[in-house]
């Protein structure tokens, strides 16, 4: 072991990296996660390289592309024989202890829970078994609201209360939050933290694209919303984040307590965003900023206080971000750049990009995302681009792709030298294939039946069925 290093990492989950006050978000309330901006670095543009959980959490651990490591969708993941950089700290000498959610590895039983990821190219345009978003507000008037995250939250406080002090080898803690994960379910004890009147309406995209137009709808979002509506699903969200917050601030208290601060990293981050009704969706998925933009503040030992950072960056950093906590070399596996010389404010050198790609339900074909400067360019293999300037966009309603063709030429190029995205959209699409066929011939025409309608809502026929086999057939 090169040095002596603690490491703690927060994770949320469905976390908007904009959602908190020292992002200048008007109704955050979000003491404590300002409160460790202040010690640390806040990374202001930070992504994530997949925006759903099992994928985007199989590239953050792996330090490598979803594409890389084809965690295509929620149940295929990381298998068991594909290391993560918490199996290199354990193997150097850390203690890693995990609490809370982790989903980044393969299902063991992946039917029916894939289904509607592996028909998506089947384009059959219904809601899925997702309820549509709705402010939800719970009789009790208490502190502790999502009751899985606390419970996992105290058994973490439990373990370091016991086990922090006298060590004679660091830890890896995990702690893995569920919060602020939609349904938008709060009490009034976090509501009343929020104040409706600063939250922002956003605007009715009337140019949706139609791969979106297929998200919204499949998630049971097409729906006319009043902006009382709007705004309470976004007052409750914010709730949300504002619990996750003391979640936070309890474990860090635990560090002082048990004497560790002074000798722990601290890393807080989020899998990826919430779309928050903006362009008629909720959930994440979509490359928009509320689905792609995360959190990412870094604090600890000889790192700069009260810093803040405008460069892009991604969640697959973490990975050479933790071996530089532990003085461990990089592999030359590794997609991502350490964030520790831009935490102690040294020159480092990075690509100047950020990329995502997604590749599972709620979209008919793959999407693929690359930021660079203010500039966002999102392809679609069999359908248009969209290039949007975030910064004098930031709802991303303007699509450029047509009037500013020489930066759209520009960021199809870059993108083209990450990966060969027709190529990457052919072999998810041909593992969705391969999944359904087997699935399917595994199954009696009842149970096939039986499971379709209840993964459609109740909605499934000769109709659906035609576009299953014409989808069949055109492989």
């Amino acid at each position: 072991m090169a040095q002596f290093a603690n490491i703690l990492f927060f994770m949320c989950d469905s976390m908007d990296g904009r959602a908190m006050g020292c992002m200048d978000h008007p109704a955050a309330s979000t003491p404590n996660l300002d409160r460790l901006a202040s010690r640390g670095t806040i990374f202001r543009r930070a992504y994530c390289n997949s925006p759903q959980c099992c994928p985007s959490r199989s590239s953050m651990w792996s330090g490598q592309y979803v594409h890389r490591v084809e965690a295509w969708n929620n149940i295929k993941g990381l298998t068991a024989q594909q290391p993560t950089v918490r199996d290199v700290l354990a193997d150097s000498g850390y203690e890693t202890r995990v609490f809370g959610k982790q989903h980044y590895r393969s299902s063991a039983q992946p039917a029916p829970r894939g289904i509607t990821a592996w028909i998506r190219a089947a384009g059959i345009e219904q809601p899925q078994d997702k309820y549509a978003p709705a402010a939800e507000l719970l009789e009790t008037d208490t502190k502790h609201t999502n009751m899985r995250d606390w419970t996992d939250v105290d058994a973490a406080i439990a373990w370091l209360q016991e086990n922090g002090r006298d060590r004679t080898r660091p830890f890896f803690l995990t702690v893995s939050v569920r919060a602020p994960h939609p349904q938008f379910r709060t009490s009034s004890y976090w509501l009343s933290q929020i104040y409706p009147q600063l939250i922002d309406i956003p605007p009715i995209d009337t140019n949706m694209h139609p791969v979106m137009r297929y998200m919204s709808v499949t998630k049971n979002a097409y729906h006319d919303y009043s902006d009382d509506q709007v705004r309470a699903i976004r007052q409750y969200y914010l709730a949300m984040v504002a619990e996750v917050d003391a979640m936070l601030a309890s474990v860090l208290a635990t560090l002082d307590e048990v004497g560790v601060s002074d000798q722990t990293h601290v890393v807080f981050a989020s899998d990826h965003g919430e779309m928050g009704m903006e362009h008629r969706q909720h959930l994440k998925n979509a490359m928009y900023e509320p689905s792609t933009r995360v959190p990412l503040i870094v604090a600890g030992p000889g790192l700069r206080r009260g810093a803040v950072n405008d460069g892009l960056v991604s969640l697959i950093d973490l990975a050479p971000t933790f071996l530089d906590f532990a003085g461990l070399q990089h592999s030359h596996e590794l997609d991502g750049h350490s964030l520790v010389p831009a935490c102690r404010g040294e020159q480092t050198e990075r690509p100047g990009w950020v990329f995502s790609e997604y590749h599972s339900n709620f979209a008919n074909t793959g999407i693929f995302m690359l930021r660079k400067g203010d500039w966002k360019y999102i392809a679609y293999p069999g359908y248009e681009s969209q290039l949007f300037n975030v910064d004098a966009d930031p709802w991303e309603h303007d699509n450029q792709i047509r009037s500013n063709a020489s930066v759209a030429v520009e960021m199809a190029d870059l993108l083209r030298s990450i990966c060969d995205i027709n190529s990457v959209d052919a072999r998810a699409k041909a593992y969705d294939r391969a999944c359904f066929r087997q699935w399917r011939n595994s199954v009696d025409i009842d149970e096939y039946q039986e499971v379709m309608t209840r993964r459609h809502r109740g909605d499934w026929g000769v109709q659906q069925d035609a576009l299953i086999e014409a989808w069949l057939r055109a492989a």
